[in-house]
């Protein structure tokens, strides 16, 4: 018997659950529809990016303390007005 996939998942309001993702497999291997190749620039870590109704998503594979320290980043940006893009969701303990 399998053992199911657990991972903590924090959605913001508003945009999709990511819950059809295939979390317990390595981003960089992904195999789902909702993959789109995007042209991007040159990252240090995993990014993929993935579509939900015309929007499309980021997604960035990083160690849990920097993409906590990330997340907190891009909130306060966004909370004083600045143009960065939206922190939608946060995964950890995958």
């Amino acid at each position: 018997m399998t053992e199911p996939t657990r991972f903590q998942l924090v959605a913001r309001t508003g945009h999709p659950s990511f819950l059809d993702l295939p979390w317990d497999e390595p981003l960089e291997v992904w195999q789902t529809p909702r993959i789109v190749n995007v042209i991007r620039g040159i990252s240090r870590h995993v990014v993929r990016f993935v579509e939900y109704d015309g929007a499309l998503y980021a997604l960035k594979e990083l160690p849990e303390r920097p993409a906590r320290r990330e997340w907190r980043l891009l909130r306060g940006l966004e909370s004083t007005g600045l143009p960065v893009v939206e922190a939608a969701a946060l995964v950890t303990d995958r």
